[in-house]
Parts: C-alpha cells; sequence; structure tokens
C-alpha cells in the first residue's frame, strides 16, 4: 500500500485507478481491523504492566 502511494503522486499517468479504489474499498477495512487488533494488544499490554 506505501509503494501506491508514490505511483498516485508521482507517475499519476500510470494509475489504474479502478484498481485503486478497489484496493480502497476491499482491502483497507482489512488492514484497519488489523492496526486495531494489534492497538487493542498494545493496549492490553500496558494495563497489565502497570
Amino acid at each position: 500500500m506505501r509503494a501506491t502511494r508514490n505511483i498516485v503522486a508521482h507517475e499519476n499517468e500510470q494509475v489504474d485507478y479502478v484498481i485503486i479504489w478497489n484496493a480502497l474499498a476491499n482491502r483497507l477495512p482489512a488492514e484497519a481491523g488489523r492496526v486495531r487488533d494489534i492497538l487493542g494488544q498494545i493496549e492490553a499490554d500496558r494495563r497489565r504492566a502497570a
């Protein structure tokens, strides 16, 4: 996903916006869920350590 930002920012004539939209609509929610899980685990670890 990080490399996608560089392509969109610097090589936008080569961007297939349908692919970008599908990535945002389909992959981003799953990735956001993973980030929430990781943050929840970090918070739980902090509470146990306190």
